[in-house]
C-alpha cells in the first residue's frame, strides 16, 4: 500500500477504468454547460470530433 500523499485519486472499486482523459472530460462539460444539449447529442459530438476524441470509437 501506498501512503496516503501517494495514492491515485482515480482508483475506483472495480468496473470499466476511464474512458476519457481529463482534457476529453472537460470538453465534455464545456459543451453540456453551454449548450443544455442531450446525451444522444453528447455522443453524437464526441463521435464527430476526431481531433479532441481520437481515441475514442464508441461512446
Amino acid at each position: 500500500s501506498f501512503p496516503a500523499d501517494q495514492q491515485d485519486s482515480t482508483v475506483t472499486s472495480g468496473g470499466r477504468g476511464r474512458i476519457f482523459t481529463d482534457v476529453q472530460e472537460t470538453a465534455i462539460v464545456m459543451v453540456i454547460r453551454n449548450n443544455e444539449i442531450k446525451l444522444t447529442e453528447v455522443r453524437h459530438s464526441i463521435l464527430a470530433d476526431s481531433v479532441t476524441f481520437a481515441n475514442i470509437h464508441s461512446v
